[in-house]
């Protein structure tokens, strides 16, 4: 069938062929998964080689239902179904061409995050204009921005067999660096309500900004909402971050994209940071906490630990791996990770500048040298992968186990116990049976 597209992301080019996903607009004939998303590989050569998100084209071609090959133990075709995709089409350099596409023929949503993506295209060439190493060149975009085409397999492999993947993936980690700058900046300012409440719009415009310019990854739009609510409680005298305000985020989110709720990243952020609002709060007070010597790294450990508390037993039944040293690697990196969120305005301006932009790049070769020789440290560790292999039904032993465990203070001990034995039987038995 002939098709009409929208490019959605930066054509990603490979030795072949130019890997793109495009959104379809309308279509010769009745299909039923128009308007829909299509991975396209196509044919490289000079002209596919220039073609650029929001680019629009017509091909003639049979969109193929996606597989996974034999090899794979991640169930692909599932994941992208779930990412809205229909299938993939392979174009040879006959098969294609660009066009242009009027304004009212794309949807606003899709309109307003092709134009999202096109200042990230440009943030990213401002990148490439300093001159920063390989290895930077391909990790700093994905960082600050989530621009993750550069980055190789061998990087990609690194952070997961470390267990640091979620560094990669723009999260509340992330945009807590760049909040805890506004804040600083803003609202530390702003006595009265009309400048409070100015504070906060600017705040909001920034994050949602950054947000569209992500390309709204699942974690960042849920840090995002959560962040939105922490601003507007905190405006109106009432507290922001809460399991309350956990739930709206994913309702809200739901609300608008049911078939997040099979999104793997989705309950990756979820997990985590139920971890932290439950679990951080009922320790922060133990006196260890309070030692002015080791506060810091104590309570770093301790978010990093509460988050994977429940992210843990998931990533290891979806990958099958488990990386003993992740906490660890996170406190060592995440430093690092913020060092390189906040050289990014400066970096942006001295390149717009041509004013110390040797400098600059200089520390951000520094910094992503030193962020990859730790973790290539904590690779060679012995027992860094662990394969672990377990069925669903495990899966949901562990989590009712954990539950379990940390409603200890919330029930009589005899009442505790009972649970406790039931749960580790229900486990055993899925083991057992699986």
């Amino acid at each position: 069938m002939t098709y009409r597209v929208v490019l959605v992301t930066t054509p990603q080019i490979g030795a072949r062929w130019v890997r793109v996903d495009a959104q379809t607009l309308d279509i010769a004939y009745n299909y039923p998964d128009a308007s829909k998303k299509v991975r396209l590989m196509i044919q490289r050569d000079s002209l596919s080689e220039r073609l650029q998100v929001g680019d629009a084209l017509t091909f003639h071609a049979r969109i193929q239902e996606l597989t996974n090959k034999e090899t794979m133990t991640f169930d692909y075709a599932r994941y992208m179904k779930i990412k809205g995709f229909s299938g993939q089409a392979f174009l040879n350099i006959s098969r294609w061409q660009c066009e242009s596409v009027p304004i009212y023929g794309v949807p606003l949503m899709l309109r307003a995050r092709i134009f999202a993506l096109k200042i990230r295209d440009k943030l990213v060439s401002l990148y490439k204009q300093a001159n920063l190493s390989t290895e930077s060149l391909a990790l700093f975009p994905a960082l600050t921005l989530g621009e993750r085409s550069e980055l190789d397999n061998e990087i990609k492999e690194l952070y997961s067999d470390v267990g640091v993947s979620h560094v990669l993936a723009l999260s509340g980690m992330h945009l807590s660096f760049l909040v805890a700058v506004f804040n600083l900046l803003l609202l530390r300012f702003c006595r009265r309500t009309i400048s409070k409440l100015l504070g906060v719009g600017l705040i909001l415009f920034f994050v949602w900004s950054y947000t569209f310019i992500a390309g709204l990854p699942a974690s960042l739009v849920r840090a995002s909402v959560m962040y939105s609510l922490m601003l507007l409680g905190s405006f109106l005298g009432r507290e922001g971050f809460s399991l309350n305000s956990l739930c709206v985020s994913a309702v809200l989110m739901l609300t608008v994209s049911p078939m997040l709720l099979w999104d793997v990243g989705f309950r990756l952020s979820f997990l985590a940071m139920f971890g932290i609002l439950w679990l951080y709060p009922r320790c922060v007070n133990h006196p260890v906490m309070q030692w002015r010597y080791t506060k810091w790294v104590v309570q770093s450990m301790l978010v990093s630990f509460s988050a994977q508390l429940f992210t843990i037993p998931l990533v290891a039944f979806v990958f099958g791996t488990f990386a003993p040293y992740s906490a660890l690697a996170t406190l060592v990196i995440t430093p690092l990770t913020a060092l390189l969120i906040y050289l990014m305005p400066a970096l942006v301006l001295a390149v717009s500048t041509n004013i110390l932009v040797v400098p600059v790049a200089f520390m951000i070769d520094s910094l992503v040298g030193m962020q990859n020789g730790v973790l290539r440290f904590f690779a060679k560790l012995p027992y860094s992968v662990i394969n672990i292999d377990y069925s669903a039904w495990t899966l949901w032993a562990i989590y009712a186990l954990l539950m379990v465990l940390l409603v200890k203070n919330e029930l009589r001990l005899v009442v505790w116990m009972k649970c406790m034995l039931v749960a580790m039987i229900i486990l055993f038995l899925t083991l057992v049976i699986s």
